[in-house]
């Protein structure tokens, strides 16, 4: 006993306090990323706070002492979101607030929480001397207490994924060899949560007649009655990726997990790539920046936001930028005292919705850039053009009130008939400036979001959802452009497992067989895998 109580008069509390912010961070949202996503935060965090912990050694003589102080540095520097911020949200700070206005100076409320702050901490340390091997004994067994459960769950979930053996898809065995030169491009558009004509005559009464009719006078053929084969991107983008159902995957992982990194791995060594790049293609990666999808596998350009004249010192990961989210650095970026020129941090996932606005248009305006780079080029696009938040008005302004959860189908329309408009000059311009014409297909993951999916989120139970909610979510847009105009084996039920069947089919002499079209719903967003055939519903 009186070892370990030797060991707990160590000041060992501030790393454990430093590496608390970025494990808990990540525990919570392991099931989408790799381990690897935390060494860059955690390396940065730890490299500042052990610099100023030997800064402060320099200053102060008792070791106890400045170990303290770092402890309570580190919780406000990097947990200053989740501490301050529920302070801030209080109704005592509301009241505050209230106070400082009627003062005529709001700012003071902010000013007087913090000198309270600072006098209550310089309060504490001067009680704590004292004390010190007390505090140190009480520091060392909360940060102890606070780190354990992240870190079972980090070590445990690594575990289970080393242990756990995952086979990539079968690769399709080529029977074709065309030369290079009467290959197509190829552009993959995925519009996120796009409905298709009847879903949103049906439960909109919205006509987009005039879209679709654009896309057939472009040369396009709409399968007007085309479904989603599962109603979430985790589960979708990887099946039409692979141009396959999950059967297998979900037969290795077992359908009781939570884990969606296999889907991510699923989604990164597709066969459609693998297929592709081993006939020559380049790859182009146009992907939502924070999003499930940041492909880095296999990918010759990878679109970065604001890419190229303001472009980044520092490219981040969409989890580095959700960890700056949660510490002081925040609310600095968003008060504009500390600059992103500076700083080199992206504005994307650290302001208010308008860097997400930004985004979006950056990336729609960047795609036909490379439109008339040489061939062959497979570009991958998934937009957000239809997916909350809504941040376009009917003209593409920006939104910056708008509440989704509240108002879902008018934000949902006038999104809409701006992205009818960008994507009609995104097609023009990509058949303008493709040197020959290339093969497009224009589709969505899934459909809307219809209400019981609205109000329970990633809670909603799928195998519940009524026939009405079934038919809005599958419902989606799914167009091909094929530069012979031939269409003849396209029909309009098809699925996007099938999609890349029948165009490696046509312009790859390949025989690969078609799969039945399918639909299946997940439990919840929680449990991919467990999946339940919906296809009899849907019809």
């Amino acid at each position: 006993m009186k070892k370990v109580f030797k060991i707990l008069e160590t000041p060992f509390h501030p790393v454990l306090f430093t590496l608390f912010p970025v494990l808990s961070l990540f525990a919570v949202n392991i099931k989408e990323l790799p381990i690897s996503e935390i060494k860059f935060p955690l390396t940065i965090i730890l490299l500042v706070i052990i610099i100023f912990w030997s800064l402060l050694n320099f200053v102060f003589p008792d070791k106890k002492l400045t170990a303290i102080i770092t402890s309570l540095t580190a919780l406000f520097l990097f947990s200053y979101q989740p501490l301050v911020g529920s302070f801030l949200s209080s109704e005592i700070f509301f009241q505050l607030i209230r106070i400082f206005r009627r003062l005529g100076n709001i700012n003071g409320a902010y000013w007087f929480t913090s000198g309270i702050a600072v006098l209550g901490l310089i309060y504490f340390l001067q009680k704590s001397k004292k004390h010190l091997t007390e505090f140190t004994i009480m520091f060392n067994i909360a940060a102890l207490f606070i780190t354990i459960w992240p870190l079972f769950t980090v070590t445990t979930t690594e575990i289970i994924r080393k242990t756990r053996i995952v086979k990539q898809p079968v690769q399709i065995s080529a029977i074709s060899n065309k030369p290079t030169e009467e290959l197509p491009d190829i552009y993959y558009i995925i519009v996120d949560a796009y409905a298709n004509q009847h879903t949103l005559q049906d439960y909109y009464n919205f006509d987009n007649s005039d879209f679709v009719n654009f896309l057939k006078q472009t040369g396009f053929y709409v399968a007007q009655y085309s479904k989603s084969n599962y109603p979430l991107t985790y589960d979708s983008v990887p099946s039409s990726l692979n141009m396959d159902y999950l059967d297998e995957l979900i037969k290795q992982v077992g359908k009781d997990s939570t884990d969606v990194l296999p889907l991510q791995e699923f989604a990164q060594d597709n066969r459609l790539i693998l297929y592709l790049k081993a006939k020559g293609y380049k790859y182009y990666n146009f992907g939502p920046k924070n999003h499930f999808f940041q492909i880095k596998k296999n990918v010759d350009f990878n679109f970065t936001y604001f890419s190229g004249e303001q472009k980044s010192l520092v490219k981040l990961s969409a989890f580095t930028e959700l960890f700056i989210s949660q510490t002081l650095l925040k609310p600095l970026i968003d008060s504009n005292i500390i600059s992103l020129k500076t700083t080199g941090i992206q504005e994307a996932g650290l302001n208010d919705n308008r860097s997400y606005y930004n985004e979006i248009l950056n990336q729609i305006d960047s795609v036909p850039k490379i439109a008339p780079q040489s061939g062959p080029k497979f570009v991958f696009v998934h937009s957000l053009l239809t997916h909350p938040p809504f941040v376009f008005n009917q003209e593409g302004n920006f939104v910056s009130n708008s509440n989704w959860t509240t108002d879902y189908r008018k934000g949902y329309i006038d999104q809409l008939i701006f992205a009818n408009q960008a994507l009609q000059k995104l097609i023009g311009l990509i058949l303008q400036g493709s040197p020959k014409p290339p093969v497009i297909v224009l589709q969505s993951d899934h459909g809307s979001y219809p209400p019981g999916l609205q109000k329970e989120g990633y809670n909603f139970y799928w195998p519940a959802a009524s026939k009405d909610e079934l038919k809005e979510r599958f419902g989606i847009l799914n167009a091909y452009y094929f530069p012979d105009k031939d269409t003849n084996s396209l029909y309009e039920t098809i699925t996007p497992v099938n999609s890349f069947r029948i165009i490696l089919n046509k312009y790859f002499g390949e025989k690969l067989k078609l799969l039945p079209d399918r639909s299946f719903v997940p439990s919840n967003f929680h449990h991919p895998y467990d999946v339940t055939d919906v296809t009899d519903l849907i019809k």
